[in-house]
């Protein structure tokens, strides 16, 4: 992709952006601080789970350790668990985090 659409899109997205920060502010839903925000509905998640941030970096490192082994049940197993009491995985090349989400219900 060349420099010149690749800077197009940016300002496109930062148009959109701006857009609809305008429009959530206009409304009264505008978030004055995003990561204080994103942190709050950790905490909440967490007490939900009845878990720690601690706890869930452990669970975290128990499954690099299980993938690392090969041992993919066990990493899923650790997913699965999190996943029951919403806390979502998210994997990218940088490492492992979490973010809060909807507990799943029992099958």
């Amino acid at each position: 992709m060349g420099l010149c659409v690749m800077c197009c899109r940016l300002q496109l997205l930062a148009e959109y952006q701006a857009g609809l920060l305008a429009s959530l502010r206009l409304l009264g839903l505008a978030v004055p601080d995003l990561a204080a925000c994103l942190e709050a509905l950790r905490s909440l998640a967490l007490a939900r789970a009845g878990l720690t941030q601690q706890e869930v970096e452990e669970r975290i490192a128990a499954r690099a350790a299980a993938r690392a082994a090969k041992d993919f049940a066990a990493a899923d197993a650790v997913r699965v668990e999190l996943s029951g009491k919403g806390v979502m995985l998210m994997d990218s090349p940088e490492g492992t985090t979490w973010r809060p989400g909807l507990p799943e219900a029992d099958g």
